[in-house]
């Protein structure tokens, strides 16, 4: 597979991805957090397209990235483990919490939730000390029960149509 992106503005993405057979799927992230996708079958004029928002996305790209197995989709986007979710949460660049050690957030004592691990460009860091501290474009893997989650959000001013989880 070949995976090229154009930016076609400072909030808008395309990304195409050709097939080994030809096929071609182009992915759209649009400024206002959707996400489009258009398949091209090779050779043809016209695509079929469908448009999401953010957290059918991430489901979207959970199933892709094969992330189900033995669990259930509770909402959208949420991957539950009996009670608790899984949750991939971006930072932005100037959040709050940025600079600042998981110890001193205190943040499962404030909200609930652990940090799992912290994707920081393309280095992976699993279960992180209380000494590591947060960067703003920090990708978290964060567990906890909705409102748990739902908290944690606040914390770092993050509203549920302001989210935007990638997929890596």
């Amino acid at each position: 597979m070949d995976l090229k992106e154009i930016s076609l503005s400072s909030a808008e993405s395309r990304f195409t991805i050709i097939s080994k057979n030809g096929d071609k799927i182009e992915i759209v992230i649009y400024s206002d957090g959707k996400r489009g996708i258009e398949y091209y079958k090779r050779d043809a004029k016209a695509p079929a397209s469908v448009v999401m928002d953010e957290r059918d996305a991430q489901q979207v790209a959970a199933v892709i990235g094969g992330a189900f197995n033995d669990t259930k989709i509770l909402e959208p986007g949420d991957i539950a483990l009996k009670s608790l979710m899984l949750e991939w949460i971006r930072l932005e660049a100037n959040v709050t919490v940025a600079g600042k050690s998981l110890g001193e957030l205190r943040i499962r004592e404030k909200t609930g939730v652990s940090i799992v691990a912290i994707l920081r460009g393309e280095n992976l860091l699993p279960s992180p000390k209380e000494n590591k501290i947060l960067l703003g474009r920090d990708y978290l893997l964060i567990i906890g029960k909705k409102d748990e989650i739902e908290k944690f959000k606040e914390m770092i001013g993050k509203a549920k149509k302001d989210e935007l989880s990638s997929l890596l």
